[in-house]
């Protein structure tokens, strides 16, 4: 998986997925204290299997969680 902070602030995910299988990012803070989980980015996996999200408003956190589900 490639997980790293951008120049611009902003977050880049990505790793091995279901070729073609559609997956939205989810994002929270404070998981532990009850926060909940917020919709980010929607991708579908290219037919490598390789599926890839950018969090542009990670630059407003000091910490987040991210997850990934198939609608």
């Amino acid at each position: 998986s490639d997980i790293r902070k951008q120049s611009d602030g902003t977050m880049l995910l990505g790793g091995a997925a279901e070729p073609e299988q559609t997956y939205i990012l989810l994002a929270a803070t404070r998981v532990s204290h009850g926060g909940s989980w917020t919709p980010v980015a929607t991708n579908v996996a290219d037919a490598n299997g390789y599926c890839q999200f950018i969090d542009p408003d990670a630059l407003n956190y000091t910490q987040r969680s991210y997850r990934l589900v198939m609608p």
